[in-house]
C-alpha cells in the first residue's frame, strides 16, 4: 500500500509505503504524484519506509523505475527507515521530525540562495 500525504503550505509530500506494494500500485501512486507536482509546481517527496514488509535495498531500484516522478528535477527525494542506507544516496533519517527538519532547512536555504 502507498499514501500520499501533501501539507497544505507546503511544498512536501509523504509517500507512506507499507506492506507489499505492487507495479499497478507503484503506476497509480505516480500518476497522482505527477497532478501533484503539476499542483506545486515542484515538492520534496519524504519516502516513509518504515511499514514496508521487505527490505528497502530489494525494492529501491523497482520505486525509483515505476515512480518515474521522483526523477523529475523538480522533485528532491528524502527517506525515513530503521535502515538508512541507500544506493540512490537520499539522505536517509531514522525519524519524521528529522526528515522534516532538514526539508524545511533545505527549502530556507534555497529560498535565500535565490
Amino acid at each position: 500500500m502507498i499514501k500520499l500525504e501533501s501539507f497544505f503550505d507546503e511544498p512536501i509530500v509523504i509517500f507512506r509505503l507499507a506492506g507489499n506494494i505492487n507495479h499497478e500500485e507503484l503506476a497509480r501512486t505516480n500518476a497522482e504524484a505527477i497532478l501533484l507536482l503539476h499542483i506545486l509546481g515542484i515538492f520534496y517527496a519524504v519516502l516513509d519506509t518504515h511499514e514496508l514488509e521487505v527490505d528497502w535495498s530489494t525494492l529501491e531500484q523497482i520505486i525509483f523505475s515505476d515512480l518515474t516522478v521522483l526523477q523529475n528535477s523538480l522533485v528532491r527525494c528524502v527517506r525515513i527507515g530503521d535502515r538508512i542506507d541507500s544506493e540512490n544516496n537520499l539522505p536517509s533519517f531514522k525519524d519524521e521530525d528529522d526528515a522534516l527538519r532538514y526539508v524545511r532547512e533545505d527549502l530556507a536555504r534555497r529560498a535565500h540562495s535565490r
